[in-house]
C-alpha cells in the first residue's frame, strides 16, 4: 500500500472508529467470542475480532499504530471488516414500492357483549352499519380510492364483536360476487374460436350436464350465449368433478381452496370455478386478471353457535382470531362481559367447538401493565391449542397502560422469552419461532432475516377506515376525532388527499437512530395520545420497541455463533 494511500485509509478507519462510538450508525454487542455490530446503513451484522477491538479502545487515535500489532490473520479480517463498512458511506435507503394492495376496515357497529378495561370503541355511538352503506364503502375503494389495487383487504366488525352483527356480514358476504369480477365478460372469450370451443363443449361437458339432470340451458353457438352459460357453470359446487380436473393442475394455494368447495361462500366458489374453467379450456378463454377481495373478521370467542361455525367455516379465514389476553385471572381482569363476570370459561369452552369444527386458531392479546409476562401468555395459549399468537402491549391513555416507571417490568418479560428461544434452538426446537412468527417479539428478527428496512410503521395514511356514518379515518383508534377525519364516502375525495408517506427518518429522533429500520417508529395513535402529534415518538413505546430490536440482534447473532441457520427457525 502507497503511503497516501495508507494515510487515507487510515483516515477512513478513523472515521468509522468515530461512527462506532457514537453509535449513530452502529450497535454493538459483544460475546465471550466476539465483537459484533448492526450497521443501519447497510443494513448488515458484521464481527470483529476482541483482539482488534481492545486495540481500538486503547489506540482508536492513530489506526496504523492498530495494525502494527495484529497478526496477519486479524490484518485480513479487519481489512474486510472496514472495507465492507465503507462501501455503505451514507445512508441509502430504496424508496417505498407502492403496495398494491388496499388496506379498507369496515365498522360494522360499535356493539360488543364486551366490557374490556382498553376498549377504545365510542360506547355512546350505537350506529350500526347498513349494507348500502358497506357497499357504497367498497364502490369507493375500488372506483375512487384505489382502483389499481391488486387486491382489497377489507376487515369487518373491528369496533364490534362480530358474532353480534353476524347478519350483516351474511349480507356482506352475499355481496362480494359482485365486487371480485369473477364472472365472464364478452371479452374473455377468443372469437376465432368459438365454433371449436363449442365443439369441444358439445363433445365433453354437454352430455356431463344432461347425464347429471342439471337445470342449465344448453347454449347457442354465440358468444352471448357462452358467456351466459359460463356464468351458470360458476354456481355450481360440483363443477371440479363434472370438469374431469386434477388437483395436479393447480398450485399448492389453489388446492386448498378447491377442497374447501363444498362449504365456501358464493364468492369463493365463482373463484375456484373460473380456475377450473381456465385451466380446462385455457385454449378459448383468457385468463383475466381480477383483484381479490379478501373478507376478514376476528371474534372475542364468546360464540361458538352452528350458524357463527359454518360462517367462519364457509369465509376460510384461517387462522381465525381470538381475543384472549392469557391465563384465566389475566383475562377475567381485562375482559369482562357487559353484566361484569368473566368472559374467560365461555370462551374456553368455545375454543373446544372451534376446534372440533377444523377451524385453526390464531391468538390476539394485549398486554397490560397488570400482567406484563409475555412468556407466561404464551405458555398457556399454547397448552389450550392457539397455534399462533399476536401480542400487542396496551395502548396509551387507559389505566392499565405501560409508563416510564412500569415498562421496565414487561422489558424484563421479553428478556424471559428471547432466553427461550435461545435454549429451544440449542435442541432444534423452532416451535416457538413459528408460535410468534408474526408478533411483535420477532418483529425485528424478521425483518433483518428478509433483507428489507422497514421505513414505515403501518398503514396509517394510506388504508381507509370507514364509520357507520361513512366517515373516512386514517386510523380505527382515531374514528370519531374529527381533525382526523378526512370526509364521507359520499364526497368527492382524492386519494391525493389521504396519501402522505410518513416515514421513519422523518419523525424527529428516529432520524439518525441505529434501530430505525428495524422498528419503524411507534405508533401514530400512541404518539398522539402522548405527545399530542402523531408525527412525534411515544417515549415510553420508543423504549419498548428499541428494547426488542436489540434482543432480536443478539438472538441472531447466537444462532450464528452456534450454527443454526436462520432459515431453519421458520
Amino acid at each position: 500500500m502507497e503511503k497516501n494511500e495508507k494515510f487515507i485509509f487510515n483516515q477512513n478507519i478513523l472515521q468509522i472508529l468515530d461512527s462506532l462510538n457514537n453509535q449513530k450508525r452502529f450497535f454493538r454487542m459483544e460475546t465471550e467470542k466476539k465483537i459484533w455490530f448492526y450497521d443501519s446503513f447497510s443494513h448488515g451484522l458484521y464481527s470483529i475480532s476482541k483482539v482488534f477491538w481492545k486495540l481500538v479502545e486503547e489506540k482508536s487515535d492513530n489506526a496504523s499504530d492498530i495494525f502494527a500489532e495484529l497478526s496477519l490473520e486479524d490484518l485480513a479480517k479487519v481489512i474486510g471488516f472496514f472495507s465492507a463498512i465503507y462501501k455503505c458511506k451514507s445512508d441509502y435507503v430504496n424508496p417505498l414500492e407502492p403496495d398494491t394492495k388496499c388496506s379498507v376496515m369496515i365498522n360494522t357497529s360499535n356493539r360488543c357483549n364486551l366490557n374490556c378495561s382498553y376498549c377504545y370503541r365510542n360506547k355512546n355511538d350505537i350506529c350500526l352499519n347498513n349494507i348500502e352503506t358497506v357497499k357504497k364503502t367498497m364502490d369507493f375503494a375500488m372506483k375512487k380510492f384505489r382502483p389499481d389495487a391488486s387486491e382489497y383487504v377489507i376487515s369487518y366488525s373491528m369496533t364490534s364483536e362480530s358474532s353480534v352483527d353476524l347478519d350483516l356480514l351474511k349480507q356482506i358476504a352475499e355481496e362480494y360476487i359482485n365486487y371480485e369480477n369473477y364472472q365472464f365478460i364478452s371479452d374473455d372469450i377468443f372469437t376465432e374460436k368459438i365454433d371449436e370451443f363449442y365443439e369441444r363443449l358439445n363433445e365433453e361437458l354437454f352430455p356431463r350436464i344432461k347425464k347429471n339432470n342439471l337445470q342449465i340451458k344448453i347454449p347457442e353457438k354465440t358468444k352471448e350465449s357462452l358467456v351466459e352459460f359460463l356464468n351458470k357453470l360458476l354456481e355450481l359446487r360440483n363443477l371440479y368433478d363434472l370438469l374431469h380436473v386434477t388437483d395436479r393442475m393447480f398450485n399448492d394455494d389453489a388446492k386448498y381452496q378447491i377442497q374447501k368447495r363444498n362449504v365456501c361462500t358464493k364468492w369463493k366458489l365463482f373463484r375456484i370455478n373460473r380456475w377450473c374453467l381456465e385451466v380446462i379450456y385455457d385454449e378459448y378463454i383468457e385468463k383475466r386478471h381480477v383483484p381479490y377481495v379478501t373478507f376478514w373478521f376476528m371474534s372475542n370467542g364468546t360464540c361458538a353457535s352452528p350458524d357463527f361455525m359454518d360462517f367462519i367455516k364457509a369465509c376460510d379465514i384461517s387462522p381465525f382470531w381470538i381475543s384472549i389476553d392469557g391465563p384465566e385471572q389475566v383475562h377475567n381482569h381485562n375482559r369482562r362481559m357487559n353484566d361484569g363476570n368473566g368472559s374467560y370459561e365461555r370462551l374456553l369452552k368455545n375454543i373446544e367447538i372451534f376446534k372440533e369444527n377444523g377451524i385453526k386458531l390464531k391468538a390476539s392479546s394485549v398486554i397490560t401493565s397488570y400482567y406484563p409476562r409475555p412468556l407466561e401468555i404464551i405458555r398457556h395459549l399454547q397448552k389450550i391449542g392457539f397455534s399462533e399468537v399476536s401480542m400487542t402491549p396496551v395502548r396509551p391513555g387507559t389505566e392499565c397502560s405501560f409508563s416510564s416507571d412500569t415498562i421496565k417490568q414487561l422489558l424484563d418479560g421479553y428478556d424471559c422469552v428471547f432466553e427461550e428461544l435461545k435454549r429451544n434452538s440449542l435442541n432444534e426446537d423452532f416451535s416457538l419461532f413459528r408460535f410468534l412468527k408474526e408478533d411483535l417479539t420477532l418483529a425485528a428478527f424478521n425483518i433483518f432475516a428478509g433483507r428489507t428496512k422497514l421505513l414505515k410503521r403501518c398503514a396509517f395514511d394510506e388504508q381507509i377506515v370507514v364509520n357507520s356514518k361513512g366517515e373516512i379515518y386514517p386510523c380505527l383508534y382515531f374514528v370519531g376525532n374529527k381533525d382526523f377525519c378526512y370526509g364521507n364516502i359520499d364526497s368527492e375525495i382524492e386519494s391525493q388527499k389521504i396519501n402522505h408517506d410518513i416515514l421513519v427518518e422523518h419523525r424527529g429522533e428516529c432520524s439518525d437512530c441505529w434501530a430505525r429500520y428495524l422498528c419503524s417508529g411507534t405508533c401514530f395513535y400512541g404518539s398522539f395520545v402522548s405527545t399530542g402529534d402523531y408525527r412525534n415518538i411515544d417515549p415510553v413505546e420508543c423504549v419498548l420497541k428499541k428494547h426488542l430490536a436489540e434482543k432480536c440482534l443478539e438472538l441472531i447473532v447466537f444462532l450464528k455463533e452456534n450454527d443454526i441457520s436462520i432459515e431453519r427457525v421458520y
